[in-house]
């Protein structure tokens, strides 16, 4: 009978939870990616040439509106890292490696910017993750939009890829 109240309280705070979703404008890049704290993975993405096991954390200070990442991922089983620079300018975000730039924005964000949605100049969503984890509630609430943000389109998981 415990078991079961509490299968329902739970269920319950969850649904409120979801329900609680914030639904704002887009954040500030720099403050989604945590002001450069933390690795961000990559856990869900509609772009089908998404790199397997893709990380990115921040190498140094944001300095005016530039900011230094490292990339991460697996290529043939082995991992390969690359400096990238990301240029934000609001939601806005420009990564670029020598010759090669790719353009994004935020479209989703949660308090705890422990997970946000870019949506790629392409049209494909990613869906980023601190590595660390997160509160659950929030993970919830960026399923739950990239989702809808990706309703009918095919899903991948770079995160599955025995990282």
């Amino acid at each position: 009978m415990m078991l079961v109240l509490a299968t329902v309280i739970l269920s319950f705070s969850a649904s409120t939870a979801l329900a609680d979703c914030p639904t704002g404008k887009p954040t500030e890049a720099y403050v989604a990616f945590n002001e450069g704290k933390g690795a961000y993975i990559l856990v869900r993405s509609t772009n089908l040439n998404a790199r397997d096991c893709l990380k990115g954390e921040a190498t140094g200070k944001k300095e005016g509106n530039t900011l230094p990442v490292m990339m991460a991922f697996k290529d043939e089983g082995k991992w390969v890292s690359l400096p990238w620079t990301f240029t934000l300018d609001g939601p806005k975000v420009t990564a670029t490696h020598g010759q090669r730039t790719l353009k994004g924005e935020v479209v989703y964000d949660v308090p705890s910017h422990h997970c946000h949605i870019e949506k790629l100049e392409s049209g494909a969503y990613d869906m980023w993750m601190l590595e660390a984890g997160g509160l659950e509630v929030d993970i919830e609430c960026c399923n739950k939009r990239y989702d809808e943000l990706t309703s009918g389109q095919v899903v991948i998981r770079p995160q599955d890829k025995d990282c």
